[in-house]
């Protein structure tokens, strides 16, 4: 109901609905508040503007180091024209406030444009002492989390039995009952052990009664821990409408280039072995035991890691590599080791020797089984019970806790533990986020946002296809196939309809049994046995291409390739990457990068491989398909030339997302550009002095604003397929000409470069 203007309504509405009153208030109040600081603002910026000083990000039109235009467009008394041309709405000085306060205007643009467009936010925003990453895109997960905080401690209105509500509102209560968790020591843990048959390190694990297996079956379907490998169902690739098994790698407690670094002097061998001694002295091991179990989880690991297949591997990247398709009888020819009919079986129906399933590297499960066939029973048994155990240590009592955190902060470089309604908030998106996700889209996401996100995605899709008609390796018919499959991709925007079906939802979480506030490991293990029920039941069906990956209030968006479709969430389309009233060259430079990247992966190096129905098979004519390889050499040979704090950049690992970063942001600013023409010019921005296809960049440059800690850098580098932030910015905007065109750069600047690599 939309807010009346009788009072009538308003009580009716609030009898009926607390929560809609409560935002009804409250955006009342702000709009009281809103109107009094555009006012004052107002005052202040035209004063400024009149008195020719108008400086709100300092001379940010000033070039250095003799590069660019050097026209002196700030600190000058304005034409009466130049402020009819500004625009002075609320939104215009939100917007203005935001990209001023992020520039650094000593850079010259056209030198660095990263540091040019995030030095101020870098400089006013330092990494909080709890996070490994802080960036735009934080600040932003950051108000929401404070949002789902209040939700999630207001009173529970539908308090029936089968009431989500209900269960994700007391989930949280046991999470933040702390005093309850660490009444119980580490008799958690101890059950834990014993369902896995005993620990060898406490001396209660039986050689003879002990199996490797029936534990293994333990580990994954009560616990959900995978050992030694890991499994989904997904889409058969070469045939996505059909649900099937696929099988990973895994094991490692961290990447496996980790492990090939000196023992002594290595800061992850130095923080994870104290980090083992402490957890099992925690246990009762006596010194001897603990020196030999953590030897041995050493020795274990490193020969897992041996046998792995490296992240920036072919066999880890190309799609075609990582399917491979057998029945459950070969897999056990080739993997002796583990019953894999057996292991299947336990949860899912009819499986037999001819059930067929994907493995994604044969070398891997041969190796496999020789691993296990010559690892002693002792070992294993200490490996498969650390891993259960290392997966369930932060639901234990605060010594526990504070064991696993301290690993944590000497693994990402961080110097403090994030509060405890943040990891109990995380949990609660993990277990119940579909539901905890529909509170928040009824409140903050409008139909209005909607239909303009729409608008915006349609517009760069026709910049796309349009485009393709002048790249010049591809042939006639294969334009026409990726033309086709183009306006085939789908897109879904906000949130799947169940997240404010209380009914559905209510059906979806009903096998999730939350019976206490005090007993939060036990609240989670809850959730375990409702989820393999729901997966064995989706094996069974055709795959449901409208399913979320993403929960409505997650600040990301994707592309699935087996489903040719983008998918944005909520939680991306918050302020300020979008807002339907904001200049729309701050929503093409922000969000429409992001649409642009979404649809872009799927011509990316394996989104390319990819049919329109979401089938990998060949569609390209050899010839194009010869050209657009060669194109993507390109890519990967240039990113792999930037290097961030003396760590060089992969291009092989990144390629994917860096094609998917350049033809967005060319894709968004062409669509950006139609929209000008079929809608008139924007008025700039007070205090910037930047034209607005200026601001367009500035604003996808600012979307990326972020900095890393060290440690954790190192981690991302050798494991991300995406490139550090300030690469995805400066690799991109370098290779397009509009960018230098829009900034003026003179030729053979870092940011207008001789020669250019382009794929879209």
């Amino acid at each position: 109901m939309a807010f009346g203007s009788k009072a009538e309504l308003v009580i009716e509405e609030y009898n009926e609905n607390p929560r809609k009153w409560k935002r009804q208030r409250k955006h009342f109040i702000f709009a009281l508040c809103l109107a009094g600081v555009v006012i004052i603002g107002l005052i202040v910026i035209l004063s400024l503007e009149v008195a020719g000083i108008a400086r709100i990000g300092g001379a940010v039109n000033e070039r250095i180091n003799g590069g660019g235009n050097t026209d002196a467009r700030v600190g000058t008394t304005p034409s009466p024209d130049a402020l009819s041309q500004t625009c002075l709405t609320p939104e215009c000085i939100r917007a203005a406030n935001v990209l001023v306060s992020g520039l650094d205007p000593s850079v010259d643009p056209c030198q660095d444009f990263w540091q040019f467009s995030c030095g101020g936010w870098l400089k006013k925003n330092p990494i909080p002492a709890d996070q490994r990453y802080w960036g735009i895109d934080s600040t932003m997960g950051e108000t929401i989390k404070s949002t789902l905080k209040t939700m999630l401690e207001t009173p529970i209105m539908r308090d029936g039995e089968l009431s989500s509500e209900r269960k994700f509102k007391q989930f949280y209560q046991s999470c933040m009952d702390t005093e309850a968790i660490d009444k119980l020591g580490k008799e958690p843990a101890e059950k834990m052990i014993e369902n896995l048959g005993g620990w060898a390190p406490l001396g209660d694990w039986n050689a003879t009664s002990w199996d490797f297996f029936t534990a293994l079956i333990t580990a994954q379907y009560t616990f959900d821990r995978s050992v030694l490998f890991r499994f989904y169902i997904t889409a058969d690739d070469r045939n996505s409408t059909h649900n099937i098994i696929q099988i990973d790698q895994g094991g490692l407690t961290t990447d496996r280039s980790y492990y090939f670094e000196n023992e002594t002097t290595s800061t992850f061998y130095i923080a994870y072995k104290e980090f083992m001694v402490r957890i099992a002295a925690l246990m009762g091991a006596d010194e001897n035991a603990t020196e030999q179990f953590v030897q041995d989880i050493i020795t274990f690991e490193k020969s897992l890691a041996n046998i792995t297949i490296a992240t920036d591997a072919p066999e880890r990247i190309d799609p075609d590599l990582l399917y491979n398709k057998l029945t459950l009888g070969e897999l056990e020819a080739l993997s002796p080791s583990v019953d894999w009919v057996s292991f299947f079986a336990h949860n899912y129906d009819d499986i037999t020797n001819a059930t067929e399933v994907i493995i994604t590297n044969r070398r891997y499960f041969g190796n496999l089984s020789e691993l296990i066939d010559n690892t002693e029973p002792k070992v294993l048994n200490s490996y498969l019970v650390w891993v259960v155990m290392r997966g369930y240590l932060h639901l234990l009592s605060s010594d526990f806790r504070g064991a696993m955190e301290d690993y944590q902060k000497a693994r990402r470089g961080t110097t403090k533990t994030q509060d405890r309604w943040k990891t109990c908030q995380s949990a609660v998106n993990s277990q119940f986020g579909l539901a905890l996700g529909g509170l928040f889209v009824e409140e903050y996401f409008s139909p209005e946002s909607k239909t303009e996100a729409e608008d915006l995605i349609a517009r760069v899709k026709d910049v796309f296809v349009g485009r393709l008609d002048s790249i010049y390796w591809m042939d006639e018919q294969t334009k026409e196939a990726a033309k086709e499959k183009a306006y085939s991709m789908k897109y879904k925007i906000g949130y799947p309809p169940m997240a404010i079906n209380t009914t559905a939802l209510d059906d979806k979480y009903k096998g999730v049994n939350i019976s206490c506030a005090d007993c939060y490991l036990q609240n989670v293990l809850a959730r375990i046995p409702n989820d393999y029920k729901e997966s064995a039941e989706r094996l069974k069906k055709p795959v449901d291409k409208n399913r979320w990956y993403m929960n409505p209030q997650v600040v990301n968006a994707y592309y699935s390739s087996t489903s040719n479709q983008m998918v944005f969430p909520a939680g991306i389309m918050q302020w300020p990457f979008f807002d339907k009233n904001q200049p729309r060259f701050m929503n093409y430079g922000m969000i429409g990068a992001v649409v642009g990247h979404e649809l872009t992966h799927g011509f990316d190096d394996s989104g390319a491989k990819y049919n329109l129905d979401g089938n990998l098979e060949m569609w390209w004519q050899p010839e194009a398909w010869s050209g657009f390889e060669e194109s993507t050499k390109c890519v990967s040979e240039y990113y792999s030339t930037y290097s961030v704090k003396n760590m060089t950049v992969n291009g092989k690992l990144t390629l994917g997302e860096n094609i998917a970063d350049i033809g967005g942001l060319l894709q968004t600013y062409y669509a950006y550009k139609n929209w000008e023409t079929e809608n008139g010019p924007e008025r700039t921005l007070p205090g910037l002095n930047r034209t607005t296809h200026e601001a367009f960049f500035i604003s996808f440059a600012q979307s990326w604003c972020g900095e890393y800690r060290p440690k954790y850098l190192k981690t991302l580098i050798r494991t991300d397929s995406h490139a550090p932030v300030s690469v995805r910015v400066l690799g991109t905007v370098s290779q397009m000409k509009e960018f230098a065109e829009a900034f003026k750069c003179p030729k053979g600047s870092p940011m207008n470069p001789a020669e250019r690599c382009s794929v879209w």
